[in-house]
């Protein structure tokens, strides 16, 4: 877990696409009361810390709307991923 927090702590945004997004977010994303779950260990706290305040790019073309951090991407795929790395210096992608 310790090499995918160091991953996305180095990466300017993260991408995925509807499916992953969604999975994500319900594992990582800080529920409303602020705190973390109980069945989650204290080894995955600075992973889910990590991935919940990263800047997300979602591709979907089903999704009216996104929100964690996150902004989506509709349209042309390679042109929209071609401005995301003129605007983001570096990214880390996963999944579809």
């Amino acid at each position: 877990m310790r090499y995918w927090t160091a991953e996305m702590e180095r990466a300017d945004a993260l991408l995925f696409g509807r499916v992953t997004y969604e999975m994500m977010e319900s594992a990582w994303r800080k529920p409303a009361t602020g705190t973390w779950p109980e069945w989650m260990g204290e080894w995955e706290i600075p992973f889910a810390e990590t991935i919940d305040r990263a800047k997300k790019y979602v591709v979907s073309s089903t999704l009216s709307e996104v929100d964690w951090n996150a902004d989506l991407v509709r349209g042309d795929l390679g042109q929209a991923v071609q401005r995301l790395k003129q605007r983001q210096a570096t990214a880390c992608g996963w999944g579809a």
